[in-house]
C-alpha cells in the first residue's frame, strides 16, 4: 500500500523528527510504501540559519542592541543546529517531491503523531491534518494515529470545528485517555489510544541509530524544553551523589552556553546521549519515551499543568511515582523494568493492531 503521512516533520525540535522517523519505519517494516507529505507551514519552519531580522524589528534601540550582541554569540551555533537537523530530515526521511502539496496518489493517509491538534501551535485547527484535502475522497483510507494536542478543555466553537473534521476520518487514534474523553462525544466512530511511534518502534532500531558514547565517564543526562533552573538543581543533586557530570540537552538556543550544554545535538546524537546515560531528568514527553525505550532510571519533573502528555503515559505504565514537583527533593530509586515492559508490550499490541486493522481494509 501506498501510504502518506502528515505529521510535524520539518519542526526543528527532536521529538518531532523522531517520532517521524519511527512512524515512517513501522509502516516500512509492514511491507508499505511510505512517504511523509512535505508540507511546510509557516507555524513549521523550525530554526532559522539567520535571526538577525527579529533583532532589529524590536522598536526599543536598547533591546536592539542587546538582541544583536546576543545573536552575534549565538550565529555559529544557530547553524550548526539547523544543519543538524537539515541533516536528518533530508537524509532519514522520505519527503514527497512536491512542497506545499497534498499529492493525491496515496491509498491512505496517516495524520500523526504529535501535537497536530494543538491549535496554540497551527494557529487555529489546521485543515490538512483533518484530512481536509482539495481533491475527492474515493476509496482512500484517511485516519489519525496518536495525535495529540496541550489542551484537553474545548470551546463549544471549537467542538463544533472537530464535530465536523472529525467526520473525514475512518479511523481515530489519539495518544492520550484524556483527548479520548474530551473527543469522544464529538464523533460517532469509536476513537482509540495509540501509543506514541517512538514507543512503537523496537528499541533494536533506536540502539542502531546511536552513535558511540559522546560523554566519558558516568552522567546524569537533562533534557529540558520549559527554560526552569529547577531540574537543573535535580540533576546536580544525582550527579553529586554519583560522582558524575551534569549533561544537558535543551530545546532552545542561550548565549550563557558551557561545556557540558549541547544546544547543537542532532537527533542522532540526542538518542546517543539518552542511550548511555545513567540517570535522565527531563520534563519533556519525548524525553520521558527515550528514558524508557532505553530501559533508564529517570524523573519527569512536572513544571506546570499542560504536561498530561507524560503524566498520561506514566500512568498507563504504572509509573506514576516518576512524576516529581519541580522542587520537590527526589529519592533516586530504580525502576522495575520488567512490569514496565509488560504494560507497555500491551499498550504496542493494541496500536499494532489498530494501524493493521485500518490498512488491511485496502490491503
Amino acid at each position: 500500500m501506498k501510504i502518506g503521512i502528515l505529521t510535524f516533520h520539518c519542526a526543528h525540535n527532536y521529538g518531532a523528527v523522531l517520532q517521524a522517523y519511527a512512524l515512517q519505519q513501522y509502516l516500512i517494516s509492514l511491507g508499505h510504501n511510505v512517504e511523509i507529505i512535505n508540507i511546510v507551514p509557516s507555524f513549521l519552519k523550525g530554526y532559522s540559519k539567520r535571526a538577525w531580522l527579529k533583532c532589529v524589528t524590536i522598536r526599543h534601540p536598547y533591546r536592539i542592541l542587546k538582541n544583536l550582541h546576543s545573536e552575534s554569540k549565538l550565529y555559529k551555533l544557530r547553524k550548526k543546529r539547523w544543519q543538524a537537523f537539515d541533516s536528518f530530515i533530508k537524509n532519514e526521511l522520505y519527503l514527497s517531491h512536491e512542497q506545499n502539496i497534498i499529492p493525491d496518489k496515496y491509498d491512505a493517509y496517516i495524520v500523526g503523531s504529535d501535537q497536530v491538534w494543538n491549535s496554540k501551535i497551527t494557529k487555529g485547527l489546521f485543515p490538512p491534518y483533518f484530512c481536509s484535502f482539495p481533491f475527492p475522497k474515493g476509496k482512500r483510507i484517511y485516519l489519525s494515529y496518536a495525535a495529540s494536542m496541550e489542551s484537553i478543555q474545548l470551546s463549544n466553537f471549537e467542538k463544533e470545528q472537530y464535530r465536523h473534521l472529525l467526520k473525514n476520518f475512518d479511523y481515530i487514534g489519539v495518544r492520550e485517555q484524556e483527548l479520548i474523553n474530551v473527543i469522544a462525544p464529538l464523533t460517532e466512530k469509536k476513537v482509540h489510544l495509540t501509543i506514541d511511534p517512538t514507543l512503537l518502534l523496537d528499541s533494536d532500531i533506536w540502539n542502531k541509530l546511536a552513535f558511540r558514547p559522546l560523554i566519558k565517564g558516568k552522567y546524569v543526562l537533562l533534557y529540558r524544553v520549559w527554560n526552569d533552573f529547577n531540574s537543573r538543581n535535580i540533576a546536580k543533586l544525582w550527579a553529586n551523589s554519583n560522582g558524575a557530570k551534569v549533561i544537558e540537552l535543551v530545546s532552545w538556543l542561550d548565549s550563557n552556553t558551557n561545556n557540558n550544554l549541547f544546544q547543537a545535538a542532532s537527533p542522532l546524537q540526542f538518542v546517543t546521549l539518552f542511550k548511555y546515560a545513567d540517570y535522565i531528568i527531563t520534563d519533556s514527553f519525548h524525553g520521558t519515551s527515550f528514558s524508557i525505550i532505553f530501559k533508564k532510571d529517570f524523573y519527569f519533573v512536572k513544571v506546570n499543568n499542560s504536561q498530561n502528555r507524560s503524566e498520561s503515559l506514566l500512568s498507563f505504565l504504572g509509573i506514576s511515582d516518576r512524576i516529581i514537583n519541580k522542587k520537590d527533593t527526589p529519592i533516586f530509586t530504580q525502576i522495575n523494568y520488567a512490569r514496565v515492559m509488560d504494560k507497555l508490550a500491551i499498550l504496542k499490541c493494541k496500536s499494532q493492531q489498530y494501524l493493521q486493522n485500518a490498512l488491511c481494509n485496502k490491503s
